[in-house]
């Protein structure tokens, strides 16, 4: 059954079955969402861990319970965002196919349809680059924090820095996809700038925890 209820959260399972479905517009951002929610839990397990140790400074157990505080934060962005890109793909299809076909009627476009239909490619276009903002603190967060993570939830936090850094490249190629339907060169290119910023800066961080990670571990 689909999820209209912007409040209710999906299972995997409930959300595995609705991608896969050729009726309905589910895809790569929802898809991200849910690993990057997955990514924020694993990650606060971990600073949880990390914030009880005994043999820690105060300043260090702060630290820990304000990225405990953001990945809890985080994770609810992530969860709501499932639910907010599908509606902006389904927005924007359904825009895309009342515009194709009003062009071809005699009358042509309303200007309304013109404007519902660009609203919708923004909105295709900004949604899975905020949660890639996002998902990008959580990154961020794991590499600065990373050194106080006990040494055996090390595999645990190298996991979830790999799960956010692929979830970030998912949710840029969904909005890079979009990018060709803007008429504004200036707007496209400021915004193809920020997907090859957040390409690049997420892949650098994710490759230091993974590093750093396989070092404890091996």
């Amino acid at each position: 059954m689909p999820m209209n209820d912007q409040n209710e959260r999906w299972t995997v399972d409930s959300l595995a079955n609705e991608v896969a479905r050729t009726d309905r517009y589910a895809g790569g951002g929802a898809v991200a969402a849910m690993s990057l929610a997955g990514a924020a839990a694993t990650a606060e397990l971990v600073f949880q861990l990390s914030a009880g140790r005994r043999k820690i400074s105060e300043e260090d157990r702060g630290k820990l319970k304000d990225a405990v505080q953001l990945c809890q934060r985080l994770r609810a962005i992530f969860q709501h965002a499932i639910n907010e890109d599908i509606a902006a793909l389904t927005e924007l299809m359904d825009a895309q196919s009342q515009l194709r076909s009003a062009r071809k009627s005699d009358h042509g476009a309303a200007p309304e349809l013109e404007q519902r239909s660009a609203d919708a490619i923004a909105a295709a276009i900004e949604t899975p680059l905020r949660l890639a903002r996002d998902a990008k603190r959580l990154l961020r967060t794991i590499d600065e924090l990373q050194c106080l993570a006990r040494p055996f939830t090390a595999s645990d936090l190298g996991a979830a820095a790999a799960t956010s850094a692929g979830a970030i490249t998912s949710l840029l190629l969904m909005a890079e996809v979009n990018l060709g339907m803007i008429t504004d060169d200036v707007e496209a290119t400021r915004i193809a700038q920020e997907i090859d910023d957040l390409y690049s800066q997420s892949q650098d961080q994710a490759s230091r925890v993974v590093a750093r990670t396989r070092s404890v571990i091996r």
